[in-house]
């Protein structure tokens, strides 16, 4: 068994007591320190989480920084990489069969500088919640364009804005 199977039953099986964004939280940490380590590196939080949307916080601080202070291009892209990916393995936990999300596109465009934190919002949630169902019950894997919008709060216009291709595909299957 994968150790993503296994963290996904996990998940499923023990911690469907825990309060929403809580859970979320502490599965994406787990994902960080285990699978990816650069998105235990910079440390996002889930802020909000439904069927539609998923809101992801980065703080701004040492870790996150570039040379001129503004948060680097590469912990925007880890944000806007976890805000769209998280809304399909929110997904395959809830049902309970484990998917493999990955990115196959990724185009970025970055407006002001970002120097507080950064929220990314994906408003793509029913879009992915059908593909990660299609990939789940075909067996093949299903492509999705989505976007996601990063903002400081301070600020009115974005920082970033992200549209990526999201490719999922089931575990276990062809």
């Amino acid at each position: 068994m994968t150790a993503l199977k296994l963290f996904a039953n996990a998940f499923v099986k023990y911690m469907s007591w825990i309060p929403s964004p809580t859970k979320e939280n502490i599965a994406l940490r787990a994902f960080g320190i285990g699978l990816v380590p650069v998105i235990g590196y910079v440390n996002p939080k889930i802020e909000h989480v439904d069927e539609n949307k998923c809101v992801v916080r980065i703080k701004h601080n040492r870790r996150t920084r570039n040379h001129v202070g503004s948060m680097y291009f590469a912990t925007l892209a880890a944000g806007a990489d976890v805000c769209a990916g998280f809304l399909a393995m929110r997904e395959a936990f809830e049902t309970g069969q484990p998917v493999i999300p990955l990115f196959k596109e990724f185009h970025g465009t970055f407006g002001r500088r970002a120097y507080g934190d950064v929220l990314f919002t994906c408003e793509n949630g029913t879009e992915v919640r059908a593909a990660v169902r299609e990939a789940l019950q075909s067996g093949q894997r299903v492509n999705l364009p989505v976007s996601v919008v990063a903002r400081v709060e301070s600020m009115d216009e974005p920082v970033g804005e992200f549209e990526l291709v999201l490719s999922v595909k089931g575990v276990g299957k062809n």
